[in-house]
């Protein structure tokens, strides 16, 4: 067997896989130059991703930051698969109390433990999507 170059996935792909994550991660540049990199459990709705966060904790200050990139991902050992979802926009708080039922509804629950209830939004300006996959020899 050998590998093939990574195939670009389209967009209702792409969308498709985002909407079936769990968790992903957040990267953004902080207040003090800082490069914050975080694990975060969340949901895909209407093609923004949204997460639970405690008020003035990393993942809220994400909604200071000029860019924020999202990441979500999967790979299988056994197949030697995966493929890989990266967005890049603005993130923002959110202060909607419908939709954050509608969240709920749809599974959004913070899995860190304390309280968590700043919900932040990623408005995506740009979304790509990449699958690799081993090839038969």
């Amino acid at each position: 067997m050998s590998q093939t170059g990574p195939t670009v996935l389209d967009h209702d792909e792409a969308l498709a896989l985002l909407g079936a994550g769990v968790v992903g991660r957040i990267a953004f540049v902080d207040h003090d130059g800082t490069l914050q990199l975080v694990p975060v459990n969340y949901r895909e709705l209407d093609g923004d991703v949204f997460w639970l966060t405690a008020a003035g904790g990393i993942l809220a200050r994400s909604a200071d930051a000029d860019q924020v990139a999202f990441q979500v991902d999967h790979h299988d050992d056994t197949f030697q698969s995966g493929w890989s979802i990266l967005l890049r926009g603005r993130a923002e708080v959110v202060h909607d109390e419908g939709l954050a039922a509608t969240l709920a509804d749809r599974g959004l629950r913070p899995w860190a433990p304390g309280e968590r209830t700043t919900l932040v939004r990623l408005r995506a300006a740009a979304m790509t999507g990449r699958r690799v996959r081993l090839a038969p020899a």
